[in-house]
C-alpha cells in the first residue's frame, strides 16, 4: 500500500485528491498521541513530490524514499529539542528563510510542525506571517492534540484534518496480522489504547510501556486514601519535567470509566482487562453517582490542560477529590 497511513481513509481519500490537483497553503493534523498524525502528514509530503508513475505516494522512488529517510532537501520537519521544553523561535524562522525559497527538486516545499501546540508564544507569532503569505510551493502541515491547543490565528488559517481513534476491532486485527501478535496479547493492547494505533504498535512490541502503564496506574490507585498532602506532592513529582500528563489523566480516565462500566453491568466493555478482579471488587463499595460526578472532574481537568492551565495544580484537584 502506498500510504503508510492505516485507517483514517476519509482524510487519506482527501489528501490524496489535493496531491494530485491543488493543495491548500496549510493543514492542520489534530487528534491524540499516537494516533497517527505525523505518519499521515509523511505520507502526504511523499504524496505531493512523487515523482513515480500512477498512484502517488508510490513509494520507491527516489523522492518517496528520500522522504520516509528524512533527507528530502524540500521537505523539512521541525519538532522540539530534547532538551527543550517547548519549540523555540529559531527552530520557526530557520524553516521560514527555507521555505522562502524555490524548491530544489521537488514540486513542493513542504514543512512538517510537529506538535505545534509546543511552540511558545513568540514562536507561534512569529510562524504567522508564514501561514498568512506563504510562498508559491510551499505546503505547510501542523499537527496537534486537539485545535484548542492553539492560537485562533494559527489554526483559522489551516486546512482541518481531525483524526480520530480506530474502531478497537480494526487495532486488534492490524495486531494481529501485521504484527504476529496473540488473540489475547492484541485484545488487551487494542483496549489499552483506546483506538491509537501508534501507542498499540508500541505495547506489543515493548513489554515495558506495558509495565509501566501498569506501575503508573498502581501509583494512582494507592494515592485514592492516602492525606491532602500525599496527593499534592504526587500531582508535583506526576508534573515535574517533561512528563505526559495528559497521558496521566488519560490512564485514569480509562480506570474511572471501566469503573462505571463494571456498575452499570457492562464489564465485557472494560478497557483495563488485565485488572478485572480489582474493577470487580473496587466496584461494589463506591455508588454509581459519586463515579460519575468524579469522571466529570476528571475530563474537566483534561480539557484545561489543553488550554494551558497549570498542569500541577489540575492534577492536585482531581487526587484530592477522588472517592475513597
Amino acid at each position: 500500500m502506498p500510504w503508510n497511513t492505516i485507517g483514517h481513509e476519509w482524510a487519506v481519500n482527501l489528501l490524496a485528491r489535493a496531491a494530485a490537483t491543488q493543495p491548500s497553503h496549510a493543514y492542520l493534523f489534530t487528534g491524540p498521541a499516537q494516533i497517527g498524525k505525523l505518519t499521515l502528514a509523511l505520507d502526504f509530503a511523499r504524496a505531493l513530490n512523487c515523482v513515480g508513475p500512477g498512484e502517488r505516494p508510490c513509494g520507491q522512488c527516489r523522492s518517496c524514499q528520500a522522504i520516509a529517510a528524512g533527507r528530502h532537501p524540500d521537505v523539512s520537519l521541525v519538532r522540539r529539542l530534547p532538551d527543550k521544553s517547548e519549540i523555540a523561535v529559531k527552530q520557526l524562522r530557520d524553516v521560514q528563510n527555507e521555505l522562502n525559497l524555490r524548491p530544489y527538486e521537488g514540486r513542493w516545499r513542504v514543512a512538517i510542525i510537529e506538535n505545534m501546540h509546543e511552540a511558545n508564544l513568540n514562536a507561534a507569532n512569529a510562524f504567522l506571517k508564514t501561514l498568512e503569505e506563504p510562498a508559491p510551493q510551499v505546503v505547510l502541515l501542523l499537527t496537534a492534540n486537539t485545535p484548542e491547543a492553539l492560537l485562533l490565528t494559527v489554526r483559522s488559517r489551516c486546512q482541518s484534518v481531525p483524526m480520530r481513534p480506530l474502531p478497537i476491532t480494526q487495532v486488534e486485527e492490524v495486531l494481529r496480522e501485521r504484527f504476529g501478535a496473540d488473540s489475547e496479547r492484541a485484545a488487551m493492547a487494542a483496549r489499552l489504547s483506546g483506538g491509537r494505533l501508534g501507542w498499540a504498535m508500541e505495547a506489543i512490541q515493548d513489554e515495558e510501556r506495558l509495565a509501566a502503564r501498569r506501575e503508573l496506574l498502581q501509583t494512582l490507585l494507592d494515592s485514592v486514601p492516602q492525606g491532602r498532602s500525599a496527593q499534592i506532592e504526587l500531582a508535583g513529582r506526576l508534573t515535574r519535567g517533561d512528563r505526559d500528563v495528559r497521558g496521566v489523566l488519560d490512564l485514569w480516565l480509562s480506570w474511572w470509566r471501566d469503573l462505571l462500566l463494571v456498575k452499570g453491568q457492562c464489564a465485557g466493555a472494560i478497557v483495563n482487562l488485565d485488572e478485572r478482579e480489582r474493577l470487580l471488587r473496587d466496584a461494589g463499595h463506591l455508588e454509581l453517582r459519586a463515579i460519575g460526578r468524579y469522571l466529570t472532574i476528571i475530563e474537566d481537568a483534561r480539557q484545561q490542560i489543553e488550554q494551558n492551565v497549570n498542569a500541577q495544580l489540575a492534577l492536585e484537584v482531581v487526587l484530592i477529590n477522588a472517592p475513597v
